[in-house]
C-alpha cells in the first residue's frame, strides 16, 4: 500500500467544483487543520449536474463516515448550493438521497456538517471581499481562478476565531457557520 492509502483522514469533504475545495483547503489550513488529513470528493468537471453529483454521492460518503466514526475522530463537511432552491430544499434533497438509497439522515449527534450558499459560493466571497450582499441576487462574479479565493478563506478564518461575522452577514453563511462550529468544533 501507498502513502496515502495508509494515512488517516480526519476530515472528508464533498462539494461541487474546485471553488469549493480550495476555498475549504485554505479556511481548513487557517482553523489549524492539518491538510494532509483531508480527502476531497468534488463533481467531476464537464459529466453533468454537480448539485446532482453532491446529492447522489452523500449517502455514499455519510456511510462511510459512519464506518470510519468509531474507530478515528472523523468529520464530514458537505458544500452543496442552493441554486434556486434554497437552503431547506437543498438540504431535503440530501435527506431524500440517503432515503432512497436506505442510509439513515445525519442524525443530530453527528460530525456531518451540511453548508448551502445561496445561490452559490461566489455571494460568499463576495461577503468576505466587503461587499454587502444581497441573497435574492443571484449574480456575484466568479474569481478568475479558484486559487483567488485564499484571502476569502483567510478572513472567514478570522472571523470565526473571533466567533462573529462582520455585520450584515448573508444568512447562509451564518448558518453555515452555525454547522461549522456546532457539528464540526463542539462535535468530538
Amino acid at each position: 500500500m501507498g502513502e496515502l492509502s495508509q494515512r488517516r483522514v480526519g476530515m472528508a469533504i464533498l462539494c461541487e467544483d474546485e471553488q469549493q475545495e480550495v476555498f475549504f483547503r485554505k479556511f481548513l489550513e487557517g482553523m489549524g487543520w492539518n491538510l494532509r488529513q483531508l480527502r476531497i470528493e468534488k463533481a467531476p468537471p464537464g459529466k453533468g449536474s454537480a448539485k446532482q453529483y453532491v446529492s447522489e454521492r452523500y449517502p455514499i460518503e455519510l456511510k462511510k463516515y459512519r464506518s470510519k466514526r468509531s474507530a478515528i475522530n472523523i468529520k464530514l463537511i458537505v458544500m452543496i448550493d442552493g441554486d434556486a432552491v434554497g437552503i431547506s430544499d437543498s438540504k431535503g434533497m440530501l435527506k431524500e438521497s440517503c432515503r432512497r438509497n436506505s442510509v439513515d439522515p445525519r442524525s443530530d449527534d453527528e460530525a456531518v456538517a451540511i453548508l448551502v450558499p445561496t445561490w452559490n459560493i461566489e455571494s460568499w466571497l463576495a461577503y468576505l471581499d466587503g461587499q454587502a450582499v444581497d441573497e435574492n441576487n443571484s449574480k456575484y462574479p466568479r474569481l478568475d481562478k479558484p486559487s483567488l479565493c485564499r484571502r476569502h478563506a483567510k478572513a472567514l478564518a478570522e472571523m470565526c476565531q473571533s466567533k462573529q461575522l462582520r455585520n450584515p452577514a448573508p444568512k447562509s453563511l451564518q448558518l453555515a457557520c452555525d454547522e461549522y462550529q456546532t457539528r464540526i468544533v463542539e462535535n468530538n
